[in-house]
């Protein structure tokens, strides 16, 4: 859920929340507070889009509230629980239930999940296909990894999600600026500098595909 009002930046407001309305069959669960309808557009993909590179640097740059920007969000996975809290550049992370569900390591390599989204497949009729999800995460990773390593980090975040189908993007960075639900910006890492277009392509992406038991990842580099 989105939540938008300097109220809600309160991290023991979020946990309150999160006990009342968190289900035990929940697999994940997540809210995002922000100050003003404004910070929410920025936060919920519309400021991402698949154009030119200098399209979503004139809308990041265009920005006026960067650098004092406020947000809190609680993200659960399970029995885990963390929130963080940005206020312009200092961020701060808080384990509230089991360990921090977004750190892991996998593949060799050091992960830190950054966003995740879900959305129910249309059927050819306009109708929702059943329970099935589309599930989509965004992941940081120490260094890019081949494709072996990318299939064994898919397979520790089907099992962390308990969730079979899912695609996941990873980079060395938190800059998805190709994934159009993607924030403009990752708040949660305020001191990380806009990348130019050839730091952006020069970092490349892993792209995997997860399903019952199997997962394909490509590995792309310009």
């Amino acid at each position: 859920m989105m939540l938008i009002g300097p109220e809600y930046l309160d991290p023991e407001r979020l946990r309150s929340l999160y006990r009342e309305s968190a289900r035990d069959t929940d697999r994940v669960f997540k809210i995002d507070a922000v100050e003003s309808r404004d910070d929410a557009s920025h936060m919920n993909g519309k400021g991402a889009t698949e154009q030119e590179f200098r399209d979503w640097e004139r809308v990041y740059r265009a920005v006026s509230n960067r650098d004092s920007f406020r947000m809190t969000r609680l993200v659960a996975i399970g029995n885990d629980a963390v929130i963080e809290t940005v206020v312009g550049s200092v961020a701060s992370r808080k384990v509230v239930a089991g360990t921090d569900p977004l750190q892991f390591d996998a593949g060799g390599r050091k992960c830190r999940l950054l966003e995740i989204y879900w959305s129910r497949p249309l059927s050819p009729v306009g109708q929702t296909a059943g329970s099935r999800l589309n599930v989509m995460v965004d992941l940081r990773v120490d260094r890019l990894p081949e494709a072996a390593e990318a299939e064994r980090i898919t397979a520790e975040l089907q099992r962390r999600m308990n969730y079979a189908n899912l695609m996941a993007f990873m980079r060395t960075d938190t800059w998805f600026i190709d994934d159009v639900l993607f924030p403009l910006w990752f708040p949660f890492a305020p001191s990380e500098p806009a990348p130019t277009f050839q730091e952006y392509v020069s970092k490349g992406v892993v792209t995997c595909v997860g399903g019952d038991g199997t997962s394909r990842c490509r590995r792309s580099v310009r």
